[in-house]
């Protein structure tokens, strides 16, 4: 998992509503709430679960603002999200008394929101590539082209990757898979019907759509896309160059789509147990 740092969400609350208005409808044609209504299988659901976000301060220690910031990104889509005064496993005993029904916490490793009073859970990663990946069909499609049979470069084959290219393929696209790792991009050819495996480092200028679910930043630069390239990359830092998202279109936020993805992953989830009004 990436570990964010202060400066990646400093103040995404008070940007939140202009970026998602402004900046990411203009180029998937939705807005971050119903990218995320498709990628948890579709529908309008309707926010009724409440979330607790709960500070971690093990490991590298806390985040500042990190709960906070999550509590904010969940409000702009209606949910009732509150930051828990508590820390670490006193946060978790605050939601309990408060009767939410999710908690949302990370550490080093896990990024993770899951019932306090419910059997459903998301993870970032799955949610996060399922997220992107939502939102790139949704902007290949806004601007007017075919999804079915569309080649698309997947870099990464860990679990935003993998949930990315599965996505993607079931939607009718192409996921052509790539790894500094050969056999962990192999494996996931092996197990999602009708991807590519790249044995060799891609030309980036040779797709149109690219999908990056790595930690490599500044690796795509001007030289290598045109005002057709939509990149989606949830990835931090990002794939893309200044220069580069000057001329391509590179739908990259650090926390929002991800966190939104996961609670709509939940709120379907517990619809599907007759929970909510989902």
């Amino acid at each position: 998992m990436t570990r964010l740092v202060h400066k990646d969400i400093f103040e995404i609350n008070k940007r939140i509503k202009a970026y998602d208005q402004e900046i990411f409808r203009s180029q998937t044609g939705r807005s971050m709430r119903e990218i995320a209504c498709i990628a948890a299988g579709g529908g309008d659901l309707k926010p009724s679960l409440s979330v607790a976000c709960v500070t971690v301060t093990g490991g590298l220690g806390e985040i500042t603002d990190f709960a906070g910031m999550n509590a904010a990104i969940l409000r702009h889509c209606g949910a009732d999200a509150e930051e828990m005064k508590c820390r670490d496993v006193a946060g978790i005993q605050e939601a309990f008394r408060k009767r939410k029904d999710l908690i949302l916490m990370a550490d080093d490793d896990v990024f993770s929101l899951f019932g306090a009073g419910l059997a459903v859970e998301s993870d970032n990663g799955d949610a996060t590539g399922t997220g992107y990946a939502a939102a790139l069909a949704e902007a290949i499609k806004h601007r007017g082209f075919p999804l079915e049979g569309q080649k698309i470069l997947v870099l990464g084959g860990g679990p935003v990757g993998r949930a990315a290219a599965v996505y993607l393929a079931e939607a009718g696209a192409i996921p052509c898979i790539y790894d500094l790792d050969l056999e962990k991009a192999a494996g996931l050819v092996r197990l999602i019907p009708g991807s590519l495996l790249l044995e060799i480092e891609p030309e980036y200028g040779r797709y149109s759509f690219i999908l990056d679910a790595t930690t490599t930043g500044d690796q795509i630069g001007a030289k290598d896309v045109s005002k057709d390239t939509i990149i989606s990359a949830p990835g931090v830092p990002c794939i893309a160059t200044e220069e580069a998202a000057k001329i391509a279109t590179v739908i990259h936020n650090p926390l929002e789509l991800g966190v939104i993805t996961m609670y709509y992953q939940c709120l379907a989830r517990a619809g599907e147990m007759g929970y909510g009004n989902s």
